[in-house]
């Protein structure tokens, strides 16, 4: 039998019967709790384990996949961002729970998860599927650490390979064509997009705070998605860029 620590927890993990344990003991991992175990709690399963005792009261009932994604989607909610939420929680709804809500988590090979990726690959791209994937991904991560599963049946189950997209940008005379038959306020809208590279989210967001035409910058701090407003996809997506002469009123012109 053997002390393990696992997220600055405590585990056991033997061999019984030619089969595999492992079992939390619920006690963070400090010098005085592996004294503890060491002393009694791990003498104290092996006498049971001898006796045919310990497995008598160890069966507790494993929660379905509809039951713990609650539990799972409380845990993060303190850190994830509105938009976050409201787009795990649909592809939770569209995508999870028509296939696992009544399924008991202990219950999910590797062969469900298999098949379960082909039947959603009909609808989505393998891009989008990554994303529904990180969903349920994250539900069994918090059953392990709950001590209710014993391994992820993702760990066998490779993701599909997304076919490299190959990307034909628009010429100079295209952006010219398009923004020339664009109307208001679509043309300034298009405009920023073709001449800052600014995503989609980041200009509906954008405030007359975060222009500075004097210096000729866009300052990129907020972002927008479905009506919400949070901070942009990722740290290094907060940044400033340069107004080219062509996005500039005539009086801030060089």
């Amino acid at each position: 039998m053997k002390l393990i620590s696992r997220n600055g927890k405590l585990w056991i993990t033997f061999y019984h019967q030619s089969k595999r344990y492992r079992k939390s003991l619920g006690l963070d991992d400090t010098k005085a709790n592996r004294k503890l175990a060491e002393q009694r709690i791990i003498p104290e399963i092996v006498y049971k384990l001898n006796s045919g005792t310990f497995f008598d009261n160890q069966k507790p009932k494993v929660p379905t996949v509809g039951e713990y994604a609650k539990v799972s989607f409380e845990l993060h909610k303190a850190y994830r961002k509105q938009s976050t939420i409201y787009d795990y929680e649909r592809s939770l709804r569209n995508h999870i729970l028509p296939y696992f809500k009544d399924t008991r988590l202990d219950q999910i090979k590797p062969s469900d998860l298999a098949l379960w990726q082909n039947k959603i690959l009909e609808r989505v791209s393998p891009g989008r599927l990554k994303n529904i994937r990180i969903v349920l991904n994250t539900i069994f991560e918090d059953a392990i650490n709950d001590g209710i599963m014993q391994s992820n049946p993702f760990n066998r189950v490779k993701l599909p390979k997304k076919d490299p997209v190959i990307i034909h940008p628009f010429s100079i005379d295209e952006i010219k064509l398009i923004l020339d038959h664009a109307k208001l306020p679509y043309r300034n809208f298009y405009a920023l997009g073709f001449f800052t590279g600014m995503r989609t989210g980041e200009i509906v967001a954008l405030k007359w705070d975060d222009i500075d035409l004097n210096n000729r910058e866009i300052h990129i701090s907020r972002s927008m998605r479905m009506g919400i407003e949070s901070t942009p996809k990722t740290a290094n997506s907060f940044r400033s860029i340069e107004i080219l002469d062509v996005l500039l009123p005539r009086q801030f012109k060089r």
